[in-house]
């Protein structure tokens, strides 16, 4: 048993507090992550920017970058 409380705390680090991000921040890595899943990243990008989607709000770009990929995969299903 005394190796199991010894073993939980060795493994249990300090962690510093991590400090709040930007809008900019965000919505860098909402883009990152985004486009990591998608397999035709600067088509869609381009799309929203065409769009005239504003980048500086994370959630109205991760909206329509989903509504352009939705609208692939329909595109795609398409005989």
């Amino acid at each position: 048993m005394n190796r199991l409380v010894l073993k939980e705390t060795v493994n249990r680090e300090p962690t510093l507090p991590r400090p709040a991000l930007s809008a900019t921040e965000r919505v860098y890595n909402s883009l990152g992550e985004l486009l990591d899943r998608t397999q035709n990243k600067l088509e869609i990008l381009t799309l929203a920017l065409r769009l005239g989607v504003d980048l500086s709000d994370a959630e109205a770009f991760e909206r329509a970058v989903q509504a352009i990929e939705a609208a692939q995969e329909a595109r795609a299903r398409t005989p």
